[in-house]
């Protein structure tokens, strides 16, 4: 239905940022669409230069920019009926983009599966409500040598303080935590797939539909839609696994922490042993430590060290090129 040159005039003139997936800094700014109710975090169909762009609000506001005179573009449609990410997720996809210098735009291609990023076709998924915050964020360490007695005793700390989210350097892991889990939490609780494509479409679109009590999956399962978090869980905190190789370069273990704060929630972290950092943070103190004897104290500068006589330092050689060559020598030979 067309509107009247009057009904126009009395409809005030929307204006929202927009992040769009890629290389860029800084949010686009556009008029919004006659009529369209825009809230952030929802995909909106974009121009960008001579084509059109999948993009994300960041904010709608009723006050135009400054700076010039410049013509701006329209934005719209709104490619679904409900926003995809919750205010507190897109908080920490902007903080994300920032701390990992890469912009918000890399860290929504790296959180969302790929047909949310690509195709226009309208995702029907009921909007997830975060509510308030529950608590105050505070954090607990826990480190047991034996892996079977740290998950016992984290599933009772997380079935205590649910939704949660549980984080595992490898998906193995996070497979035989989940088993390990209470038959009534574990129903309730959703195993995040290691894998992008389909598996983790499927995953965004199971969880938006049913009332989950928790998510347990890999590294990458710190972006699972789960709202109002009341405990997030790191397990081997110190693993490498939870910093990512390749562009952008993010760290599991910072954003959970972030997320944590974010919710107003528990961020338990755990382990055999801990990083650098969390000892230097907490000072964890170890529930149980194995038998003195079992400790072995190994120096690095001496390792390496030539046992051969007249070498000192390290010698680049191997083993056997040096025991043919002591054989030689003792025979005479050279």
């Amino acid at each position: 239905m067309r509107l009247s040159f009057l009904e126009r005039k009395l409809i005030p003139v929307l204006f929202c940022n927009v992040i769009v997936p890629g290389p860029w800094w800084n949010s686009l700014t556009y008029e919004l669409s006659e009529g369209e109710a825009a809230l952030p975090g929802s995909r909106i169909s974009v121009p960008v230069g001579r084509g059109r762009r999948i993009g994300w609000i960041e904010e709608v506001t009723s006050v135009p920019p400054v700076g010039g005179k410049f013509a701006l573009r329209r934005a719209g449609p709104l490619l679904d009926p409900a926003p995809l990410l919750t205010p507190r997720m897109l908080s920490l996809l902007q903080w994300g983009g920032k701390t990992f210098l890469c912009g918000t735009g890399e860290m929504i291609q790296t959180a969302l599966p790929a047909p949310f990023l690509s195709k226009k076709n309208p995702v029907d998924l009921p909007y997830l409500k975060e509510g308030a915050i529950r608590g105050r964020y505070s954090e607990r360490c826990l480190y047991l040598q034996n892996d079977k007695d740290r998950w016992t005793q984290a599933s009772a700390d997380l079935e205590e303080n649910t939704p949660f989210l549980a984080l595992f350097p490898e998906q193995t892991s996070a497979e035989a935590f989940h088993a390990l889990l209470p038959s009534s939490l574990r129903k309730k609780t959703l195993l995040w797939p290691s894998t992008g494509g389909a598996a983790l479409l499927k995953a965004w679109r199971t969880s938006h539909g049913e009332e989950w009590s928790g998510v347990v999956g890999g590294p990458g399962a710190v972006f699972a839609p789960l709202p109002a978090l009341a405990s997030i869980f790191v397990d081997e905190e110190s693993s490498g696994a939870y910093r990512s190789y390749k562009w952008p370069y993010l760290h599991s273990r910072t954003l959970a922490g972030k997320r944590a704060r974010l919710e107003g929630a528990l961020l338990l972290l755990g382990g055999r042993i801990p990083s650098s950092r969390l000892y230097l943070r907490c000072r964890p103190k170890f529930q149980t430590t194995p038998r003195r004897g079992m400790v072995k104290f190994v120096d690095m500068k001496r390792g390496l060290a030539s046992e051969s006589p007249g070498v000192s330092g390290t010698l680049p050689l191997t083993a056997p090129f040096l025991e043919e060559t002591q054989k030689c020598l003792e025979q005479g030979r050279t």
